[in-house]
């Protein structure tokens, strides 16, 4: 309890910090110099006269305006050059609000809902001054970062210092209870990872060392004190591991010595199960549907990467629906789909992610839809059938012609032109 305690003192301060943008009053005694409009059309202009500039001198940006973006341009008491920016959505409320100083992002940054409520508060320190994604990818923060949902309910407090994660981070049920405690130092996860549940329970503790997991971690069950899972990691590595049926109590799997198998934990069951191998996760891993169940998907990790076959099933069944072939991360090799009733829907061959080789497409009765031939993703040959038929109803050859598909009953439902080895689209 004193830890959540402690957790919404932290915040309440963190809100104190922020004080609202209102008429942005510590830019009211500085000179206006210019400003850029984007308009809704996305047609640029710049005001540069003293004379037309006292009107937009007057404007509360903040209010709802009739443009994309605006930049206001300032100079300070130290000759810098200080600016603020502003877009808008299409409803005219305002998206963000930057303030830059000397063309680099610096200053108060804010974010709001399409409805008017607050999103993200924020301060910046560092990056390109302007408004699109790629600029705010590389800006640097600075203190508590503040984010709300669309009803203006916090969802997180982040702690950053030069634009680096450090201290702890909150993150919180729309309750307002706390859901997660992160704690960072210099950038890198480092203590105790804590969850709770809405009720304010511990759920989950990881340990953190410098960015890796080091330490004993724990899982509880919901609404009880039973410990599910204890593991022990060193360095990143895990050593031993215990894992319990979230009903019978019972174990389902251990590690012992870094060999074994973890299992990973849903709201009500084990959803996941990945073989360890030496401490890192090698070989199987197993996913069930939310109540453990059921198979849903199946593959195979060797160095971090998947490699080797990944399959895909039907809900509540063990028919498969989709299998890929993984070589070190990159799809490569056999590709198939099925039918719900079992049979073989398409199989085509993969190199390095790309069509190359034999595709071949099948009716839910099993009979031959179309075979068509790749190279690099190009169409070099293809043969199209309608259902009960012997001979192609259409070809591609050297890449030209009509890819011609019909349903299993026979009606044309696609064609596609195609002019060396690619489908003209209109």
């Amino acid at each position: 309890m004193f830890i959540r305690k402690v957790s919404f003192f932290i915040c309440s301060l963190s809100l104190i910090s922020f004080t609202p943008l209102c008429g942005e009053g510590r830019y009211e005694k500085l000179t206006l110099t210019g400003v850029n409009i984007i308009d809704r059309n996305g047609l640029s202009e710049t005001i540069c006269s003293k004379e037309k500039l006292k009107k937009y001198a007057k404007i509360n940006f903040l209010a709802p305006q009739p443009y994309q973006k605006v930049m206001r341009m300032y100079k300070n008491a130290k000759g810098e050059s200080v600016a603020c920016l502003t877009t808008y959505y299409a409803n005219g409320q305002i998206h963000q609000y930057l303030e830059c100083l000397n063309n680099r992002a610096c200053g108060r940054y804010r974010e709001w809902h399409s409805n008017g409520k607050i999103k993200i508060q924020a301060e910046v320190i560092g990056g390109i001054a302007d408004l699109h994604p790629s600029a705010e990818s590389g800006w640097l923060f600075d203190g508590i970062t503040l984010a709300h949902n669309d009803e203006g309910i916090l969802e997180a407090a982040i702690s950053y210092e030069k634009g680096l994660l450090e201290g702890v981070s909150f993150y919180y049920h729309p309750n307002g209870q706390v859901w997660k405690e992160c704690p960072y130092r210099k950038g890198k996860a480092h203590g105790e990872f804590l969850t709770f549940t809405q009720e304010g329970d511990l759920l989950k503790k990881q340990c953190y060392e410098n960015g890796q997991k080091h330490g004993v971690s724990i899982r509880c069950s919901e609404g009880s004190d039973v410990v599910l899972s204890k593991e022990e990691y060193n360095k990143g590595s895990l050593v031993t591991g215990c894992y319990l049926d979230c009903e019978a109590k019972k174990i389902v799997s251990q590690v012992i010595n870094g060999n074994g198998v973890q299992s990973i934990y849903g709201k009500h069951a084990v959803v996941e199960t990945r073989t360890f191998s030496r401490g890192e996760q090698k070989g199987e891993v197993i996913v069930f549907d939310s109540l453990g169940e059921n198979i849903v998907q199946t593959y195979f990790v060797v160095d971090g990467v998947k490699h080797g076959e990944e399959c895909f099933f039907y809900p509540g069944s063990d028919k498969p629906r989709l299998l890929l072939t993984w070589n070190q991360g990159i799809l490569q090799g056999t590709v198939k789909t099925w039918y719900p009733n079992g049979n073989l829907e398409s199989c085509k061959e993969l190199v390095n992610n790309k069509k190359s080789g034999l595709l071949t497409l099948y009716y839910p009765e099993g009979e031959i839809m179309a075979t068509e031939e790749y190279d690099n993703e190009l169409l070099v040959k293809g043969e199209y059938f309608r259902p009960g038929d012997r001979y192609p109803y259409a070809k591609v050859d050297k890449g030209c012609g009509t890819a011609v598909f019909f349903t299993s009953s026979g009606t044309v439902i696609k064609k596609i032109p195609y002019q060396d080895g690619k489908p003209l689209i209109d």
